[in-house]
């Protein structure tokens, strides 16, 4: 590297009038300048950022201070979302709860509910006489011990099982066998609407019984009313005799409200029928529909104008005659009350019964008597035994139907009598 020259001051003063003054150069190398510069530059920026801080320090530090305020307000933010988040998830939680609680203790109430409805239908089948309605029920059985167990009595059964229709089954909760694999990963809600389902079809099961019931005593009041109308009477002239040959008293309706819901309208419409049923039954349980002797005698004569046997001229017959065995048993065609047992002229010994509502039924010829006067007797109950006492020609049964007095042809409460018997074994063979 070539040198540089700087001058030297001179190390002390000439002496005046000596020559010229000496000039010292000193050598330096190039490097040592370099570093000298750089060490001078950064000197220079040390000062200057030095300087700058001095001026912006508090500029920086705001700024710094704003940043870290907007970070803290972001995070609360976020906390108090996720803290919304958390309540929303909790309230729905809790609300979902409630809302299956609410729906186990509405389970609860309709299988009080089913339990009720079942023993008004068997009281009702009960009063109607029918055996069964169309086999329609549901078997309702438990569910898995993991479901609440104000629930557990409601578990749907797999298969509807058509048994008896009013045996309606709601056991404990334990479970021999579980339920459908389809709802092993089921949630509660989804079980819940499952049992809610089942118990639905129990109670529209209940509802077709019920309808299945009306629809019976419907067409048994039809038959009666067709039946006691067959033999001129108006069933809704009749009245029931009181106790007549044992007879319960009236029909007690059960007391519901039919705007109440379905089943309710349906209980109403069915006893508003088993009311009339039961009167009809008990009208037609005194009148004279069975035949007076058992078994099937030859009618010898009947009701109307004939040749008298005597007289052999044309007179007319107030009766039937049914040939029979000397001695056969005599029995009421219907419940009543003794009015007449005597020995009564043409007549011989006869019974008479009165059945209400004006029907009177005389049983002549008799050999023998086995009531007194005042006595009341039921259908089929014993009277008296065929004989040939009075005005005859032979063992026979001269049997009449009277209407206020006035005789009547019995083949009409006969044939009547005839036709529900049919309907009946019918009713019986379809069950």
């Amino acid at each position: 590297m070539s040198p540089a020259e700087y001058p030297i001051p001179p190390r002390s003063p000439a002496p005046p009038g000596d020559a010229a003054p000496v000039r010292h150069v000193l050598a330096v190398g190039r490097g040592t300048a370099l570093a000298a510069g750089v060490v001078f530059s950064l000197l220079t920026a040390w000062s200057a950022g030095t300087a700058w801080y001095f001026v912006h320090r508090d500029d920086f530090a705001g700024k710094l201070l704003a940043k870290h305020a907007a970070m803290q307000d972001a995070y609360e933010d976020r906390i108090a979302a996720l803290r919304t988040r958390l309540d929303r998830v909790a309230s729905q939680k809790l609300i979902e709860q409630d809302s299956l609680e609410g729906r186990l203790e509405g389970l609860v109430g309709r299988q009080v509910q089913i339990e009720t409805r079942q023993a008004i239908l068997s009281t009702l089948a009960e009063q109607s006489g029918a055996a069964a309605p169309p086999r329609q029920a549901v078997t309702v059985e438990p569910v898995p011990a993991d479901l609440p167990a104000a629930a557990s009595a409601y578990a749907p059964a797999r298969k509807p099982a058509p048994e008896d229709p009013f045996a309606l089954r709601l056991r404990g909760s334990s479970l021999q066998r579980p339920l459908d694999p389809a709802m092993g990963g089921a949630s509660s809600g989804d079980r819940l609407a499952a049992v809610e389902r089942s118990i639905g079809a129990v109670e529209a099961a209940q509802l077709r019984s019920l309808a299945a019931l009306d629809r019976q005593a419907a067409a048994r009041v039809q038959r009666m009313r067709q039946a006691i109308g067959q033999t001129g009477l108006n069933p809704d002239e009749l009245t029931p005799p009181d106790g007549a040959g044992g007879m319960g008293g009236p029909l007690v309706p059960l007391t519901v409200d039919p705007a109440a819901g379905p089943f309710e309208a349906g209980v109403d419409r069915l006893q508003t029928s088993l009311v009339t049923l039961d009167r009809l039954r008990r009208t037609s349980a005194a009148l004279p529909f069975a035949r007076p002797i058992v078994g099937e005698p030859d009618l010898t004569s009947g009701f109307g104008m004939r040749f008298d046997p005597f007289t052999r001229g044309p007179a007319m017959h107030t009766g039937l005659d049914f040939r029979a065995e000397h001695g056969s048993r005599v029995t009421a065609t219907a419940a009543g009350r003794v009015v007449a047992a005597e020995h009564a002229g043409g007549y011989g010994n006869m019974v008479e019964v009165d059945h209400g509502n004006g029907i009177t039924t005389r049983y002549a010829h008799l050999s023998a008597m086995s009531v007194t006067v005042g006595q009341r007797v039921a259908a089929g109950q014993a009277l008296g035994r065929v004989g040939s006492t009075g005005r005859s020609t032979g063992p026979h049964l001269h049997y009449e139907t009277r209407l206020s007095g006035d005789a009547v042809d019995p083949q009409r409460f006969l044939r009547a009598g005839a036709k529900l018997a049919a309907a009946a074994l019918d009713e019986v063979a379809s069950r």
